[in-house]
């Protein structure tokens, strides 16, 4: 008998959200699930077209939305993509930070990609504001894929592997020309996503000038840089080994993932997992107290704070999913305003074998853990689907 899912996108740039549940419909597979989703206009260019949409407008409650799609697509389960409203600024009726619905809104099992699964508030540096993240409520299934042990009762730990498999066959050469690359080059993937991006450009403008400097510093004949911005950065146009992609489809991200050398990337809590999925060397670009004496002249110059996820901050927050991901060995860290030290990690990771080498035999030792003791999508939909409890 077939079943249907609804996912339900919470932001309307953040591209990692429905990479969660499109990792998950390559699992449970078409041939046994039907999917639709509840997402903003801007969401559906990247959804297969056999999939139904139901549209956020502005006019218009967004939880109603949601209901109104379980009303017509009557799906088996719904999905939420993460436990906030993370971009939905003027949508009526979600709040960041806030479950949309509650118990009894709906007959069929709910569940939400939790990130950190337990809630915390973090600092924003550049304002002080407070911002909340909240815990999943009690009663919706919390999905986790990175850590083995469980914080919270209501976990469901799986591992997703089958779009990974699928994008690791895919010939190096191949993708490295379909985006006017030289495959005879080692290959840099530097994405950066939509919010973070114009974030940095409005309170950190010198930053991308020194990202250009690290670039530069690269042997041009011997290294490429591939960069996803949402807009052209003039600080790359003149390093004609930088090569500037617009948004790709997600089985192209992950084509590009596996193609490249280096994953580099200043945020821990990115797309890093496809590195260590995929077995691509990763290097996070970080800033520690340790850097202090650094910042005058910098792009941080008067705005200096430790951070894992550039600008904002949050370098405590990822020590700790560090910790519970067990994911220390699968890349490497480097202070970000230390120049020489950047340029010789990213060239000791470009070199066959060493470091690199290291990296990945620690990603395919934690992809094993991961498979030998957590359950994928189909196993954890058909218990919920089919019994009556679940642990």
């Amino acid at each position: 008998m077939i079943k249907k899912i609804l996912f339900v996108i919470t932001s309307d740039s953040n591209m990692g959200d429905l990479a969660l549940c499109q990792d998950w419909i390559e699992d449970l597979g078409r041939e046994h699930y039907r999917f639709s989703f509840a997402a903003t206009s801007s969401m559906v260019a990247y959804i297969d077209k056999s999939d139904p949409c139901f549209i956020f407008q502005k006019d218009y409650p967004v939880k109603q939305t949601i209901l109104d799609a379980v009303a017509s697509f009557t799906p088996d389960a719904v999905i939420f993509a993460t436990n906030a409203f993370w971009n939905l600024s003027g949508y009526p009726g979600c709040k960041f930070g806030e479950f949309i619905l509650q118990p009894g809104d709906v007959s069929v099992p709910v569940f939400s990609f939790d990130p950190f699964e337990t809630g915390f508030t973090h600092i924003l540096p550049q304002t002080g504001e407070a911002i909340p993240f909240a815990a999943v409520p009690d009663w919706v299934y919390a999905l986790r894929y990175m850590s083995v042990e469980k914080a919270t009762p209501n976990a469901l730990h799986f591992y997703s592997e089958r779009i990974f498999e699928t994008s690791a066959l895919t010939d190096r050469s191949t993708v490295i020309k379909k985006w006017n690359g030289d495959p005879g080059r080692k290959t840099i993937f530097f994405p950066m996503s939509k919010d973070r991006f114009y974030f940095i450009r409005e309170h950190y403008p010198g930053y991308f000038s020194y990202l250009a400097e690290l670039f530069a510093a690269l042997p041009p004949t011997e290294v490429q840089v591939f960069t996803i911005f949402p807009e052209e950065v003039p600080a790359f146009h003149s390093l004609p080994h930088v090569i500037p992609l617009s948004l790709l489809p997600y089985h192209d991200f992950l084509s590009l993932v596996s193609a490249s050398d280096l994953y580099l990337t200043d945020s821990f809590i990115s797309c890093i997992v496809t590195a260590f999925h995929l077995e691509t060397p990763a290097l996070v670009l970080i800033n520690s107290e340790e850097s202090e004496s650094r910042a005058a002249g910098s792009f941080l110059a008067n705005k200096f704070f430790p951070f894992w996820v550039f600008p904002y901050g949050m370098d405590k927050i990822c020590a700790r999913l560090e910790q519970l991901f067990e994911a220390e060995d699968c890349y490497g860290k480097v202070e970000m305003l230390d120049k020489e030290a950047v340029i010789g990690a990213m060239n000791r990771l470009l070199q066959t074998g060493g470091v690199a080498q290291q990296q990945v035999e620690a990603c395919r030792k934690w992809k094993q853990k991961r498979r030998e003791q957590l359950p994928g999508p189909h196993e954890i939909m058909e218990h919920i689907l089919t019994a009556s409890n679940y642990t």
